[in-house]
């Protein structure tokens, strides 16, 4: 018997898939409902990533599934991002060259104080903030 990996592997294959499924292929959040609802919440975000959830969602109950989706403990952050991370260096495989440009910038908080986890950016002692340093992957 074919379990849920084996089953979207052929799907996959015979192109019944979409984009997020593929990228998705070997991430099983112990329901396949989750699944399904993590492919509408990416495709929605997609369609238009400026947007807040309630926007992007386009209803009233998509956007409390993606609510739960959110709080559900099922859906671990990490197991996505790992599987994510695994499909990314999946497509770089068979390359021989991968260009990595990167940038460092701060973001800022003026009113910082409150916010925990940022620490000072330069030398002033009242403007908090985080480093942020994006890699992107050609």
């Amino acid at each position: 018997m074919e379990n849920e990996q084996e089953k979207r592997l052929k799907a996959f294959q015979a192109g019944d898939v979409s984009w997020y499924e593929e990228e998705f292929l070997d991430l099983y959040l112990g329901d396949k409902r989750l699944g399904k609802r993590l492919g509408m919440i990416l495709d929605s975000k997609m369609k238009n990533p400026q947007s807040s959830i309630p926007t992007s969602m386009n209803s009233w109950a998509k956007t409390k599934g993606a609510y739960r989706f959110f709080s559900n403990e099922k859906a671990e952050p990490q197991l996505i991002l790992d599987s994510h991370r695994s499909a990314t260096v999946g497509r770089f495989e068979d390359r021989q060259i991968i260009l990595a440009p990167q940038d460092t910038t701060d973001i800022s908080f003026q009113n910082g104080n409150d916010i925990e986890g940022l620490g000072y950016i330069n030398d002033s002692k009242h403007v908090k903030g985080f480093f942020y340093h994006p890699t992107l992957a050609v």
